[in-house]
């Protein structure tokens, strides 16, 4: 999509991720714990850019994206999603407006963002890039891709990149909060889809007793 200027094929791969397993008691039978959140900052010039992954079992990679690009429902899963509302766009490509939320320490607040989201269900993966004029970013953009995990078998891998350059460039020391911040609010994201993902999970082993 125009205006991405990164694409999941340039971002390098996460450490892979060791999940434990555990015994159900309601079942008896062996089942992972939550899969780790694993969130870093790229060490790269330019916009802010923080890289996000987990890795699950139970679910096809088709069951994964149809949950990320349920664009409507993102507010009852993700809880930094306020509010949200969609328009399909004559191109092809998706208009998401959105309430943010974003927290850091006893601090939080809210901003709008625009988003113009582009899929890729092919290859399982879509772009998103926020399209509002003014406000404290200057540009904010990423990626969300589902592939095969690498290290459950069967399982399913999600990575998810947002960059983010400020309007502003924050006096020191208030770079480094800001830095905190948006890398709380991935790790928030990745946690909740996390959470909603085991939440499935259980419900499917329910009603195939």
């Amino acid at each position: 999509m125009s205006g991405v200027k990164e694409d999941a094929a340039t971002i390098p791969p996460l450490t892979p991720l060791v999940v434990n397993t555990g015994i159900s008691e309601e079942t008896g039978s062996e089942v992972p714990e939550l899969p780790v959140v694993q969130v870093e900052v790229a060490d790269k010039p330019g916009p802010l850019t923080i890289l996000g992954g987990l890795d699950i079992a139970s679910f096809s990679l088709e069951e994964v994206y149809a949950i990320l690009t349920d664009h409507e429902s993102s507010h009852r899963i993700f809880r930094t999603i306020l509010d949200v509302e969609r328009t399909d766009n004559p191109d092809g490509t998706i208009r998401l407006v959105q309430n943010c939320e974003w927290k850091f320490a006893v601090f939080k607040g809210s901003f709008p963002v625009e988003l113009e989201v582009s899929e890729d269900p092919q290859n399982l993966s879509f772009s998103f890039r926020d399209t509002k004029e003014g406000g404290f970013m200057k540009e904010m953009y990423g990626t969300w891709t589902v592939q095969p995990s690498s290290t459950i078998a069967g399982g399913v891998h999600v990575q998810y990149s947002m960059s983010v350059q400020m309007a502003l460039a924050p006096p020191p020391p208030f770079g480094s909060y800001t830095s905190k911040i948006f890398v709380n609010q991935v790790n928030e994201i990745l946690t909740d889809l996390q959470k909603e993902l085991e939440q499935r999970r259980w419900l499917k082993v329910e009603l195939e007793l």
